[in-house]
């Protein structure tokens, strides 16, 4: 049956457990209950009534001002929650429902309310999109480590070279070869040995600093390239949860609009 209502005041069959007057109401398999705390709700009931009586709803797409029963006191101009048996406090439940007029100054007590507009309405960001902030931390494929060194979060320096250069007193001329040692242990045999051993100790000496500066200067740059990975993936998980907030307000106003369901 297709019905509209232009009065703001509709009619509904009174579900389970009753409603009392100008307490907040939702709909339940089409009959109008109380809304309970945080709870959003179609509009006001008019009267008290029984479950199977009917009772007049004040919808909330009505224009004006609402009469609701307060959960406790509040102030005047004070931001009302949905509270418990359909009534409204100034305790953070859900959504606001409105602003008050008037205070409150006792439970009980009926009070003016202004309802909120829809934009007072939109969920908190990130309701359709989860918050990559409370996401777990970022993590890379886990590495095997069989090295059997102990992991630690800076890179050490290099450490200073302790090979010397050895000293040739020998008075001897290297060789390329070392040349065998006669049986009488002549002389200028074995300085010419002392001197060859003196030569390739010194070029080792000079390879081993070279290969130590260049593991300094990849170390620095390893270093350097992990630190702005970081810093990269830092402004990724930034972007996206900027990305996120812009995409939520977006279906935000699709749901309101009415061209998208709320899931």
């Amino acid at each position: 049956m297709n019905t509209q209502n232009l009065t703001g005041m509709k009619t509904f069959v009174v579900g389970t457990g009753g409603v009392t007057r100008f307490a907040r109401v939702k709909l339940d398999t089409e009959t109008a209950v109380l809304a309970g705390a945080g709870e959003d709700c179609i509009g006001i009931a008019q009267s008290a009534e029984s479950a199977g009586d009917t009772v007049t709803v004040r919808l909330l797409t009505a224009s004006g001002t609402v009469a609701v029963a307060a959960a406790g006191t509040f102030a005047a101009n004070a931001t009302v929650y949905g509270a418990a048996v359909g009534a409204v406090d100034d305790v953070v439940s859900g959504q606001p429902f409105g602003e008050a007029v008037e205070a409150a100054t006792a439970a009980g007590d009926i009070v003016e309310i202004i309802p909120a507009s829809p934009a007072n309405m939109l969920p908190a960001p990130d309701a359709h999109i989860p918050d990559p902030a409370a996401a777990a931390a970022v993590t890379q494929d886990t590495l095997t480590d069989s090295s059997g060194g102990a992991a630690a979060t800076t890179l050490p320096a290099a450490g200073a070279a302790t090979t010397a250069t050895l000293t040739d007193s020998s008075g001897g001329t290297a060789a390329d070869t070392v040349a065998a040692i006669g049986g009488t242990y002549a002389q200028g045999e074995v300085a010419n040995a002392v001197a060859t051993f003196a030569r390739e100790q010194a070029a080792c000496a000079a390879d081993i600093a070279s290969v130590r500066a260049e593991d300094a200067v990849n170390t620095a740059s390893i270093a350097a390239q992990m630190a702005k990975v970081k810093t990269d993936i830092a402004a990724g998980r930034t972007g996206i949860a900027a990305n996120n907030t812009a995409i939520d307000a977006i279906l935000v106003a699709l749901e309101l609009a009415g061209i998208v369901l709320s899931s």
